[in-house]
């Protein structure tokens, strides 16, 4: 599933192949109005924020899209069958080389600039977690702001540190064996910069492209606790616990015994 990772791998994959280059063509489902004022025009900048993708245009317009759980962009050469039916493509541009499209997203709209940039989906964003100069500090005090937040929940909270989604958050918290529904306001800071830095280390490790991966072997299981509910855990032989957690109710995968949920 698209997070932080994502899409910074997919920003980069645009700006090495597209950026500098002029769409020939452009296409995209009826609500998208402007979808067409993209012809003619020259991509000049893809950007990841959080779990956001903008691709800026010389012509002052910007594509904004959130995938949530089951979007994706693809980028394919000319005349290469697309792997997902044309009629799941939100946006399709034709370049002369490639075509780049956006199948299912969440969110995707075509405005202004100025308009996407002052959208408050992006503006409330935390600290992105990959982004060059990380602002750890200011992460841990947004998180501080709400100490009665259950931890899991927390670093799900784009508005306070962007990037971590379902996977990250389960494989960080079982891998530093804290309690995801422990309150903040139990944890010290230097837990959760633990927390983070860990999250920051896994998440640029696999911007290489390959199936993410938190543990050390080969072989086998290349997650820890994600998707593994019933299944016994690799450290302590336990089975593996799934729980919602937030109004979303988004899935928590822990071992209660590594994690210390059982006492």
């Amino acid at each position: 599933m698209p997070e932080g990772d994502t899409l910074h791998r997919v920003a980069q994959q645009i700006t090495e192949q597209l950026c500098g280059k002029r769409i020939e063509a452009s296409r995209g489902r009826p609500e998208l109005t402007k979808a067409q004022e993209l012809a003619g025009c020259i991509l000049q900048t893809a950007e990841a924020r959080g779990k956001h993708l903008l691709l800026g245009l010389d012509n002052g317009l910007t594509v904004h899209s959130h995938l949530g759980m089951t979007g994706s962009w693809h980028i394919y050469p000319r005349g290469e069958r697309w792997r997902k039916p044309a009629y799941r493509a939100a946006l399709a541009m034709r370049f002369l080389s490639h075509d780049l499209i956006c199948f299912s997203p969440k969110l995707i709209e075509v405005e202004s600039s100025i308009r996407i940039r002052g959208r408050a989906l992006l503006t409330r964003l935390g600290p992105d977690l990959l982004a060059d100069a990380f602002d750890e500090d200011a992460a841990i005090a947004r998180l501080r702001m709400h100490d009665h937040l259950p931890l899991g929940e927390a670093l799900m909270n784009q508005q306070l540190v962007a990037g971590i989604g379902n996977v990250y958050k389960s494989e960080i918290l079982f891998m530093n064996r804290l309690n995801p529904f422990e309150p903040l306001s139990t944890l010290d800071d230097e837990t959760l910069r633990v927390c983070l830095r860990s999250a920051r280390h896994y998440m640029r490790r696999n911007l290489e492209g390959l199936r993410r991966k938190f543990r050390g072997s080969t072989l086998g299981d290349r997650l820890w606790v994600y998707r593994r509910r019933g299944m016994p855990c690799l450290e302590c032989s336990g089975p593996i616990v799934m729980q919602r957690q937030g109004e979303t109710a988004r899935s928590t995968y822990y071992c209660p015994v590594c994690q210390g949920t059982d006492r």
